[in-house]
């Protein structure tokens, strides 16, 4: 017999602490427990120093305009709520920083 287990992370941007100069840690993160979303402590966890200097590129070029979610998309559909050209950005931008 096996057992597995699913690990279960959600992830949630702290708008009051995203800045182009963050000192802190604009991520939430929140594990599932029992049924229940436990939120981890900030020092658990890490963003590196690229991944931040792409979150104040993509910052400063205003990206989050160009973020489109579902209910975009439900009251528009031909808006892709997958992101496609945004996402293909960011990866251009982790190329960029290796």
């Amino acid at each position: 017999m096996f057992l597995v287990q699913h690990v279960s992370f959600m992830f949630q941007v702290d708008n009051q602490e995203l800045s182009l100069g963050m000192e802190f840690l604009a991520l939430l993160v929140h594990q599932s427990v029992d049924g229940k979303w436990k939120p981890k402590t900030k020092s658990s966890v890490s963003v590196d120093e690229g991944g931040q200097r792409i979150v104040a590129m993509l910052l400063n070029q205003h990206a989050y305009d160009k973020l489109i979610d579902f209910d975009n998309h439900l009251d528009d559909i031909t808006r892709d709520w997958s992101n496609k050209v945004l996402n293909t950005e960011i990866e251009e931008l982790i190329q960029l920083e290796k």
